[in-house]
C-alpha cells in the first residue's frame, strides 16, 4: 500500500496512476490535488472525474495486502 506522499513523489517522477472501475472496467486516472479548505492546504491525491463512480478514490475499497 502506498502513501498519499509516495503517489504524489512518483507522480512527480514520472510515474502514473489509474483506478479500474469492477462494473465496467472504466479507467480512472489519479493525479496530485492542493485542496484548499478554510485557509490550508491538503496535500492529496485525486482521481479524474467520470461516469462511473466505483473507480473513484473516495468508493474504493482498502486493501490489506
Amino acid at each position: 500500500m502506498w502513501t498519499v506522499d509516495e503517489v504524489r513523489v512518483a507522480i512527480d517522477e514520472g510515474d502514473t496512476f489509474h483506478t479500474i472501475s469492477r462494473s465496467r472496467g472504466g479507467r480512472a486516472e489519479v493525479y496530485r490535488d492542493d485542496c484548499k479548505i478554510g485557509g490550508c492546504t491538503v496535500k492529496t491525491i485525486r482521481s479524474a472525474p467520470d461516469d462511473t463512480g466505483d473507480n473513484n478514490l473516495d468508493n474504493l475499497w482498502q486493501c490489506d495486502r
